[in-house]
């Protein structure tokens, strides 16, 4: 259980606080906003491993802090994927939280440690952290990019180019769908080829489209085809391909339907 006043009084203080324009103070507020910042996203990681989220009907932690951190698509995304991150590697971590390294630090740790060379990473950050604390932040870039080079070196893994085509797609709590893919060149440029080809242009009389609503229209239409024609899955061929449930009571008063799979 955590004491709420305490959320109450850091709420309080921070209404109260008038930070003077001048270096000092700005940078003591930067730094106690950094670790801040830290905690939250330490919190946000056990958040995420317990999958907290669900509670509130979200289907993924990045979808959680969209619906209620306010966040963009890319921005909770990336904090999302921080916090996850920091679950596996402790001693960067507590370092954050204690204000030995900042958040440009730590994003630089983070993007140089590819998924397959975190528990390598883990191994050697007790003694590759406290040599980053006192360097600026180009410098922990440079320093974890010559990191990463040595690693790779010794990493067995697949080479870069030989990675696998992932996506994701995930719901949001209005019902939106949000997608996130990384496709090896010959997989991209089928999926570039396909939504070019099905791209329509604007329609004179109708309200303008711009190039990425464009590129969305096409990909519905590309899988509207595919789920029209395909034969893999027998019964699963034709229309239609979203199912709406709604009752006699609510149909007779005009009200909406439920769509089957869709949010509550």
């Amino acid at each position: 259980m955590y004491a709420l006043g305490v959320f109450e009084e850091l709420a309080a203080a921070v209404e109260e606080l008038e930070v003077p324009p001048a270096g000092e103070p700005l940078r003591e507020v930067l730094d106690i906003s950094d670790r801040l910042t830290a905690k939250t996203a330490l919190a946000l990681g056990t958040f995420d491993a317990a999958e907290g989220y669900e509670v509130d009907g979200a289907t993924s932690t990045t979808a959680w802090l969209r619906h209620h951190g306010g966040q963009s698509s890319r921005a909770a995304a990336r904090l999302a994927c921080l916090a996850r991150r920091l679950q596996r590697l402790p001693v960067t971590a507590t370092a954050w939280a204690e204000g030995a390294l900042s958040v440009g630090q730590v994003e630089a740790i983070v993007a140089n440690v590819a998924p397959r060379l975190v528990e390598l990473f883990a191994e050697h950050e007790g003694e590759v952290v406290p040599a980053l604390v006192e360097l600026s932040v180009p410098d922990t870039a440079v320093a974890m990019a010559h990191w990463a080079r040595c690693a790779e070196a010794i990493d067995e893994g697949p080479e870069p180019d030989q990675r696998r085509r992932s996506a994701h797609a995930s719901r949001t709590l209005d019902g939106r769908v949000e997608l996130d893919a990384s496709l090896d060149p010959e997989g991209g440029e089928v999926v570039l080829t396909a939504l070019r080809l099905a791209s329509t242009r604007n329609v004179e009389g109708e309200p303008r489209r711009t190039p990425a609503e464009r590129q969305g229209d096409a990909l519905v239409d590309v899988c509207r085809f595919f789920l029209d024609h395909q034969a893999s899955v027998p019964g699963r061929r034709h229309r239609p391909h979203v199912n709406v449930v709604i009752d006699l009571e609510a149909l007779l008063g005009g009200g909406p339907g439920t769509v089957l799979g869709g949010p509550v």
